[in-house]
């Protein structure tokens, strides 16, 4: 007699199984430090500016900027904020988690000085989430900030 699997112990062990490689991808492929940061902006700081400059140019036209990634620039994808009256252009380079449960860095060019800023990005990680989601900035240099993100 062959027994079933309900539909709840599918779901706990789907959801256990999450937890165990979220884990494992957090230990062993932790999101980047700020040092990594202010290297990877270093390093694509001139694709950077020529994306941005695109993005800028197109907000400044009334059009909605393209979202999808730059393999040059090495960003996942570009997130306006406050359109349309922008307030940054957010560059994501790396995601874990996905959902309501999603976190990152990247790159932001801030078109207004933010509320508050960090001094390093692990301090930024270590604020509580008042909200639906959170940004943590890290001054680089001019408009340019490194970014920690987190969607709850």
């Amino acid at each position: 007699m062959t027994k079933v699997i309900g539909r709840s112990s599918v779901i706990f062990l789907m959801a256990a199984l999450m937890t165990v490689v979220g884990t494992a991808a957090y230990v062993f492929w932790p999101l980047p430090s700020t040092d990594d940061m202010r290297a990877y902006f270093s390093s694509h700081r001139d694709a950077l500016e020529r994306a941005n400059a695109s993005t800028l140019r197109q907000i400044a036209e009334g059009k909605s900027p393209a979202t999808s990634g730059n393999a040059e620039a090495g960003y996942l994808s570009v997130r306006v904020a406050g359109w349309p009256k922008p307030s940054r252009v957010e560059y994501k380079t790396h995601t874990w988690g996905f959902g309501f449960a999603t976190v990152g860095t990247g790159i932001a060019y801030v078109l207004a000085p933010p509320d508050k800023s960090y001094p390093t990005l692990e301090a930024a990680r270590g604020e509580p989430n008042k909200g639906d989601s959170f940004r943590g900035l890290v001054p680089l240099g001019g408009n340019w900030y490194a970014m920690y993100w987190q969607l709850d």
